[in-house]
């Protein structure tokens, strides 16, 4: 469902009365709203916790609804799988969690696989605010991006759950993360990552397999890589203010495939025999340039 986008930074109560008359069969599996200019959705959207269980809808995008400022209880919906939200400038980041506090819900999102948080320029403090210790969140939570949110500083802990496998993050420089999830799997790190782009300090880590940094605009890799004892896949892309190859690589000898492409001064001190940094990175069996 997307609404007129010429001029859609004001408030327009024509598109609160026209939602409210498009409500969607409960059978539906996937909903998209774009440029919508209420600052709430519809009734409809209320999603009563009798009628959750109901409801089908799997996969759900909200974006560029820049007036929106809260969310629907869409932490009560068991089918749904898939939540993408971007650029809701008037949504605070409490704003997931709507009516979570109220409710008798003892799990948020129960089926919850993928998240995405996409431009949220106005979040800083990430936080939880429930007094129940009951409340699981998300508790089947594989996949999280975060994307170009410049001011977030913390994501709660009980989203980043051992459940999460896969976590990307891109452009967000004043993130700080402390602990990285149990059985993560899969790393992205993009642009300024916050405070993993700097270091990787988590001692022993042995479930993190696959390591992409791209795009930074940092002279050194994070430090703390050699804490990667079960690392296999390491992918740096695009960095072309990287001086060189932390001496700490060497000692990862779980590495089997290291890809090192559109980086001009990284390639050079790479090369087979010859480069300054190949003594390094010579244990690792499949070495890709590009």
């Amino acid at each position: 469902m997307e609404f007129f986008r010429v001029a859609y930074e004001g408030k327009r109560d024509d598109d609160v009365s026209a939602i409210e008359l498009f409500e969607p069969h409960p059978n539906l599996e996937m909903f998209t709203i774009l440029y919508y200019g209420g600052s709430k959705f519809p009734n409809w959207m209320e999603f009563p916790k009798n009628q959750s269980s109901s409801i089908m809808l799997r996969r759900l995008h909200i974006t560029k609804c820049r007036n929106l400022e809260v969310l629907p209880h869409l932490s009560m919906l068991e089918s749904l799988q898939y939540l993408f939200l971007k650029g809701l400038d008037s949504m605070s980041a409490k704003g997931l969690f709507n009516g979570l506090e109220a409710s008798s819900t003892t799990v948020a999102y129960p089926n919850l696989k993928k998240l995405v948080i996409y431009g949220m320029k106005h979040w800083e403090e990430w936080v939880m605010e429930i007094s129940s210790k009951n409340i699981t969140v998300m508790p089947r939570l594989r996949d999280l991006h975060i994307y170009d949110c410049p001011i977030l500083k913390s994501v709660p802990h009980q989203i980043l759950s051992q459940s999460v496998m896969k976590l990307v993050i891109r452009n967000c420089p004043e993130l700080r993360i402390s602990g990285l999830p149990l059985l993560l799997e899969e790393l992205t790190l993009g642009e300024d990552a916050g405070s993993l782009s700097r270091s990787l300090h988590f001692k022993n880590n042995t479930s993190l397999k696959f390591l992409c940094i791209q795009h930074s605009q940092l002279k050194t890799l994070p430090q703390g890589l050699s804490q990667l004892k079960a690392l296999q896949n390491l992918k740096i892309l695009g960095c072309n203010s990287l001086m060189c190859i932390p001496d700490e690589l060497r000692h990862v000898t779980s590495l089997r495939k290291l890809v090192i492409a559109r980086c001009s001064i990284l390639v050079p001190r790479c090369g087979k025999d010859v480069g300054k940094d190949w003594s390094i990175i010579s244990h690792i069996p499949n070495i890709i340039y590009g």
